[in-house]
């Protein structure tokens, strides 16, 4: 941990648990909650959102960009679903995948979303809104805390 000064106390700060989190949900309000959310609980340093999933795809498979740690994905969106966005996302070159976590985001309770992410042993299927506690929770799971 990094120590700093603030006004006259010390404080410890983390560093980020990821450098970037890629953001994939067709809500521009929901992206900047979650956003906000990332960003204030030192999950990820870099935020990159998408509304539209073929664009996110698009920045995923191109070679200009620094290697995304984290991704979310909602489920139901008009251009692509969020299943598409994994099978297209497990075609990509290992160097182009998220590193450390990849999470399903959904507020529908379909039993047939929840059966088909069974197929998708890398995701971590979440109900919305975004938890924090779900979010480190899963992290120390897989020791990454």
């Amino acid at each position: 941990m990094d120590r700093i000064q603030h006004q006259g106390s010390d404080r410890w700060i983390a560093p980020p648990l990821a450098q970037v989190a890629l953001l994939v949900d067709d809500d521009a309000d929901e992206n900047f909650v979650n956003e906000r959310l990332i960003r204030s609980a030192g999950i990820a340093s870099n935020v990159i959102a998408f509304e539209n999933p073929v664009e996110a795809m698009a920045y995923l498979e191109s070679d200009d960009r620094a290697p995304v740690d984290v991704m979310m994905v909602d489920i139901n969106m008009p251009e692509m679903s969020g299943f598409e966005v994994l099978d297209r996302h497990r075609a990509l070159p290992d160097e182009k995948k998220a590193r450390k976590v990849i999470m399903l985001l959904t507020s529908s309770l379909n039993p047939d979303d929840i059966e088909r992410a069974g197929n998708y042993p890398e995701i971590v299927y979440t109900n919305k809104p975004l938890a924090v506690e779900t979010f480190f929770d899963l992290l120390k799971d897989k020791g990454e805390t």
